[in-house]
């Protein structure tokens, strides 16, 4: 027979330790924040926005280590399906309120680099430099914000012979009026937004790939009109998905362990992401040729067929993997929707193994 079934599971603990993550991410850059504060006369109003969302990330992160989330999963399919929206609607409100503080730190972030400029531009009025790269030279060091300094740096080099012919009295200040220039184009905020993403992610693959897919969707919209509206657009898109991603990742390499501790093989192209949709696709078999195949789907939750056996066999492995799931930490319900039909075909030594299992089951 084969056999196929679905079942609720949900890796909520992975969930909330990237929801933690993030936030100590976004704390460490606010702190950052406040440190280019000191550079500002009167910068007491930044100070004071951005140690109340510091607060406001405090209180999430101990929300979410006092939160009672170990709570059973229930047998019944119905109440383990609730229990789990129960929690996931939880997490996901965790996941937008970082996203609404990540976007509030940011703006406040872009109002300290002007006032940064503000301070520069007068502070060197006060210094007087020679030449040309003197000049250069101090006003680059200046400038510690990641992509300003860049922007700068490589505008200088494309026009180094123009700005050596301009009034050398007027040079630095030419120079911030175009950084400012700069940063005050919704398409380059937008941009240092995705930067902000791409700097916290850039270790993972699959994750900078869920930021650009967003960047290149949302950045054909850009305008003055609608930036903060498609910042936050961007912010809960990448966010959810991104935590959407980090668990599932982490759900289908504990399928694969769990299949591999059961006596099955899987290999690293035997793990397919589906093109269309947003599956992942695992395919495992035993060295007796029985087969079992598995789709993950984003929130988790997964569908699985076993293959090749002769009876109801199947149940055993199947038994056996699931048992392992629970041992890694999963939440899992019960079987459902369970399917037994025929089998395609016979694995020539189901037999023999069946056997073995049967005996093993009886120890």
């Amino acid at each position: 027979m084969s056999k196929s079934a679905k079942e609720v599971l949900l890796d909520y603990q992975k969930k909330v330790k990237h929801i933690s993550d993030d936030i100590n991410f976004l704390i460490n850059s606010i702190k950052l924040i406040i440190a280019s504060c000191e550079k500002i006369d009167n910068s007491n109003i930044y100070k004071e926005e951005l140690n109340n969302l510091l607060k406001k990330l405090t209180e999430k992160q101990y929300d979410l280590k006092t939160n009672a989330l170990d709570k059973a999963i229930s047998k019944d399919v119905h109440t383990a399906t609730e229990t789990l929206k129960e929690i996931n609607a939880y997490l996901n409100r965790q996941v937008d309120g970082v996203a609404e503080i990540k976007q509030m730190a940011l703006a406040i972030k872009e109002k300290v680099i002007k006032a940064e400029l503000e301070q520069i531009k007068t502070n060197l009025k006060n210094n007087s430099f020679s030449s040309f790269s003197q000049k250069i030279e101090n006003i680059l060091s200046n400038i510690t914000e990641a992509d300003s300094h860049n922007y700068l740096k490589d505008f200088i080099d494309k026009n180094q012979n123009k700005l050596i012919n301009t009034n050398q009295d007027n040079l630095q200040e030419y120079l911030l009026d175009e950084l400012a220039k700069f940063n005050s184009d919704p398409k380059n905020i937008f941009e240092k937004v995705v930067n902000s993403q791409i700097e916290q992610f850039k270790t993972e693959p699959d994750l900078l790939s869920i930021i650009n897919e967003s960047k290149l969707k949302i950045s054909k919209e850009i305008s003055q009109e609608n930036l903060s509206r498609n910042i936050n657009s961007f912010l809960q898109e990448t966010e959810h998905k991104i935590a959407s991603e980090v668990t599932r990742k982490e759900v289908v390499i504990k399928i694969i362990k769990a299949i591999r501790d059961v006596g099955f093989v899987v290999n690293k192209e035997d793990v397919i992401r589906a093109k269309m949709g947003s599956k992942v696709m695992i395919l495992a078999q035993k060295p007796t040729g029985e087969t079992a195949q598995f789709a993950v789907d984003l929130d988790g939750s997964y569908i699985y067929n076993f293959e090749g056996y002769e009876g109801k066999e199947h149940d055993y492995d199947s038994d056996d993997f699931i048992q392992k799931l629970r041992e890694f930490g999963l939440a899992t319900s019960e079987e459902f929707d369970k399917v037994y039909r025929q089998p395609s075909f016979v694995a020539k030594k189901s037999q023999s193994q069946t056997n073995i299992n049967k005996k093993k089951k009886s120890n």
